[in-house]
């Protein structure tokens, strides 16, 4: 699910995703990887992704953590 917010806040092609998601295992010297991206279009037919950033402003930093996607457009 996580992989598919991140699909979503930056309107990426799943296998862009999955290269992108696999390129932050490797550099985080993590043991796994992503799902195959047609294993990604199966779940995203059947997971509805929807939520709100705080404002329209552009995203500084996105922080993905054991409990969920968290997403800061302050600029302070």
């Amino acid at each position: 699910m996580m992989v598919l917010m991140v699909k979503c806040i930056f309107s990426m092609p799943l296998k862009a995703l999955q290269g992108f998601i696999n390129s932050i295992c490797n550099l985080a010297r993590l043991s796994f990887s992503c799902p195959h991206y047609s294993c990604i279009s199966k779940r995203a037919k059947i997971v509805n992704i929807t939520f709100k950033t705080k404002t329209k402003k552009i995203i500084l930093y996105l922080t993905i953590d054991s409990t969920e996607l968290k997403i800061d457009s302050n600029s302070e």
